[in-house]
């Protein structure tokens, strides 16, 4: 398994549960408050996801240290534009949804909630793109 394959599996886990429990987070403080939670709710995401990203990132490195000094060959930069691409068009459909719902419901804190989402889940999708091409051996 590639340098890059564990990298995107490990970041698949640490966004799928922080992002997941930031979404679980807002749905309940929004139920609780009888409306959408305000957007301060993202330096706690924010901050966890860095931290977290560095440390599992760091270990990965440390436990495959001959991998992650080596350069990213032609299939893993052909994979990862691949990947990218196709989370793209998921993240442009997620924004263009977000902005018809706010000119519907002007709802400013709804729309920034639908946008992460967005971004979340097209990152998720990429980082399962890029693990099925690395199993494949596209």
């Amino acid at each position: 398994m590639s340098f890059s394959e564990k990298s995107a599996w490990v970041m698949f886990l640490v966004l799928a549960v922080i992002g997941g429990g930031f979404i679980i987070d807002v749905v309940q403080v929004s139920l609780a408050i009888g409306a959408i939670a305000p957007p301060m709710m993202i330096i706690k995401f924010v901050v966890s996801m860095i931290f977290i990203s560095i440390v599992a990132q760091v270990a990965l490195a440390i436990t495959s240290s001959r991998d992650a000094s080596r350069p990213k060959d032609e299939r893993e930069r052909s994979i990862s534009l691949w990947s990218s691409a196709k989370a793209s068009f998921v993240f442009a459909f997620g924004v263009i949804t977000s902005l018809g719902h706010f000119l519907y419901y002007g709802d400013g804190n709804l729309l920034f909630y639908m946008v992460l989402a967005s971004l979340i889940i097209s990152q998720l999708l990429e980082y399962v793109l890029q693990i099925i091409a690395f199993r494949r051996g596209i």
